[in-house]
């Protein structure tokens, strides 16, 4: 279909800010939904803003124009900042999110088809019934089921939504914070930096007492297991047989920052 022919995605033939919808020319309210459903629109919503990179925008129940008869919201979806120069108005969105507990399959394979018709680059469902994430494909003309354990990688945002952090609240919580210090948050930053220089001081005063070195080594162990970052045995190793007490030192002021243990090594050793 030729893109040109679309109307404006926010030309709207139902009333904005009302329950009213229409899909295919045919009228449709959408109802209030049960706490399941409820429940994971709000995490989707909480996910989804935690990771939306810079230059983008995350909406929620954003009117769209998704076809000639169609114009209907999506539960979350995800577009550019700003004003499409080739219409004048809002971009399209680029990925999209639904929610399904009560929708019937061809309910949201109508709204899917639509919605990648009008040019929507990817539309994720959440079975709320099912425990399952799936994306719908084009090319197949159905939702193929994502891995549990696997990530969403897109350019909209910052960092790969892990698929379990659709379907948990505590995955959500840890998905947002890392999240969050990917973008190198300022309250996260500079928590960490404090936890990094309480965990310098108390390492320099136990030093007086049984060795600075060890002590500023125990102590960098403690900050990075703070920050969920576990050593292995070779790593241990290398951080616990250090005698470089300005080398420790510059460990600790780095352990704040650094995403990985491999990071925080290999950093030192290129200087």
């Amino acid at each position: 279909m030729n893109h040109d022919s679309f109307p404006r995605v926010d030309e709207h033939i139902v009333e904005p800010e009302t329950r009213q919808e229409m899909v295919r020319g045919e009228p449709m309210e959408a109802l209030p939904a049960n706490p399941p459903h409820a429940e994971r629109h709000t995490d989707l919503d909480y996910v989804t803003r935690g990771h939306v990179a810079p230059g983008y925008v995350v909406a929620a129940d954003l009117l769209t124009r998704a076809g000639p008869g169609s114009n209907f919201a999506t539960d979350v979806c995800v577009r550019k900042v700003g004003i499409d120069p080739q219409t004048g108005g809002r971009y399209l969105e680029e990925l999209a999110f639904e929610v399904v507990a009560e929708q019937s399959l061809q309910h949201i394979t109508v709204r899917a088809e639509d919605l990648a018709t009008r040019g929507v680059r990817r539309i994720i469902v959440v079975f709320v019934n099912q425990s399952e994430v799936a994306e719908w494909s084009q090319a197949e003309r159905r939702f193929v089921p994502l891995p549990i354990n696997g990530r969403l990688e897109d350019p909209t945002l910052m960092r790969p939504i892990p698929i379990r952090a659709l379907l948990d609240a505590a995955s959500a919580d840890n998905a947002v914070a890392a999240a969050l210090r990917a973008k190198d948050n300022p309250w996260l930053v500079r928590r960490e930096q404090d936890v990094s220089a309480n965990a310098l001081a108390r390492g320099r005063e136990e030093g007086r007492e049984e060795g600075r070195e060890q002590a500023q080594s125990q102590a960098l162990l403690l900050v990075l297991r703070g920050r969920g970052l576990h050593p292995s045995d070779a790593q241990r190793q290398v951080i616990q047989a250090s005698t470089d007490s300005e080398q420790l030192e510059r460990w600790l002021l780095m352990a704040g920052r650094v995403h990985s243990i491999d990071e925080l090594l290999v950093a030192d050793a290129d200087r």
